[in-house]
């Protein structure tokens, strides 16, 4: 989220300031233990939806490995926790991996790479790891990414495309960050304190306050930033101080500090919103001051300062909520309004302290939807 607070639990707020990371000194717990429960700082306030339009329609290739494990990465105990595509109630998670090895440091959001491998931008340290998709326990990761050469001074969402390039969003202020928002692009593997091939920062891009990046199916980078309430596009090949190619952005769009923007197998872009515990969502190349195509807000759905979103191969929407809630809601592709979700993961058994980051195991579905030469979200 994108408040203030104790590290072990973030707290809602309001404005531009993210949930600060725990002291770097901090060191992971090898057993998750329970958070303490914050007190909320903001109360959602439903916004009327708009009339479904929209059915994402991924199409799974029979060659890739099926989904069987969504990935959490949860900020509250210094974990990544993976439960069964089908949980549902207060499950516990089917493998957890925390502990001093695994360089998990306040992670935040996650992406999946082809080969399955699972990486997490850690907060509190700046890194970038990875693991193996049968990592769990105290796993030493793959890689670990992070330095001074690197530039990543405020490491958020991640993103990675079907040739294993890494994108990492810098937001700049948030947490125990003192650099310059930007997006920063690494080849695939880098590991260690290594010079990215991109670099997009500067007043040109419109950047204040970067919290997640992601890829479309058409070559685009998407880039939501918290502290202007706009998404950001540009093209894959983009750095240097460039502007962006479309801004989605407005209050005809009603985005309210967007913690992630994220397009599906249609290139349908959803955001979600933190101070208006919603998702909406916008036409395939969407621009300017637009309405979104669907909302999804109100008290049934259970939105609590959502900040990733991640999509299986039905097409239901799987968000990550490190609110009061601390749960995963899942909805049904045409879901829109003020909807109930179809599956809730939370209680004490399920063991989430500050779920901020979400992603379909080996593979998520825009994998599946998308052309082997370009990227996926």
């Amino acid at each position: 989220g994108n408040g203030s607070g104790s590290p072990v639990q973030p707290i809602l707020g309001t404005g531009g300031t993210h949930t600060p990371a725990p002291s770097p000194t901090s060191v992971a717990s090898a057993t998750p233990v329970a958070s303490a429960t914050p007190t909320p700082t903001h109360t959602a306030t439903p916004i009327a939806s708009a009339t479904p339009v929209h059915t994402p329609t991924p199409a799974p290739s029979p060659t890739n490995p099926p989904y069987t494990v969504f990935f959490v990465a949860d900020a509250g105990i210094n974990a990544i926790e993976g439960f069964g595509i089908a949980a549902n109630g207060n499950v516990a998670p089917s493998r957890v991996i925390s502990g001093s090895n695994t360089g998990l440091s306040f992670p935040r959001r996650m992406a999946t790479a082809p080969n399955g491998d699972l990486y997490a931008a850690n907060a509190a340290s700046n890194t970038i790891t990875a693991y193996v998709p049968g990592a769990t326990g105290n796993a030493t990761p793959t890689l670990d990414l992070g330095g001074s050469t690197t530039g990543i001074t405020g490491a958020d969402g991640i993103a990675i495309d079907t040739t294993g390039k890494l994108y990492v969003a810098n937001c700049g202020t948030c947490y125990l960050a003192s650099g310059t928002p930007s997006i920063l692009v690494f080849a695939s593997g880098a590991t260690g304190d290594v010079a990215p091939l991109q670099d997009i920062a500067g007043s040109n891009t419109g950047f204040t306050d970067i919290t997640d990046v992601q890829l479309d199916h058409a070559g685009n980078i998407l880039a939501s930033d918290y502290g202007t309430s706009q998404v950001f596009v540009y093209p894959q090949s983009a750095n240097g101080n460039i502007a962006p190619s479309a801004t989605i952005g407005g209050a005809t769009t009603q985005i309210a500090n967007p913690e992630c923007a994220v397009a599906d197998a249609a290139n349908v872009i959803y955001v979600c919103n933190s101070t208006t515990n919603s998702i909406t969502e916008y036409a395939a190349g969407a621009s300017g001051n637009v309405a979104p195509i669907r909302v999804i807000t109100g008290s049934k759905t259970q939105l609590d300062d959502p900040t990733q979103i991640s999509f299986d191969g039905a097409g239901d929407i799987y968000v990550a909520n490190p609110g009061t809630s601390n749960a995963i809601t899942v909805y049904g592709p045409t879901a829109n309004g003020n909807v109930a979700p179809i599956r809730v993961i939370s209680g004490s058994n399920a063991d989430l302290a500050g779920p901020i980051g979400i992603t379909l195991g080996p593979f998520s579905a825009t994998t599946f939807a998308h052309p082997p030469a370009t990227t996926r979200r």
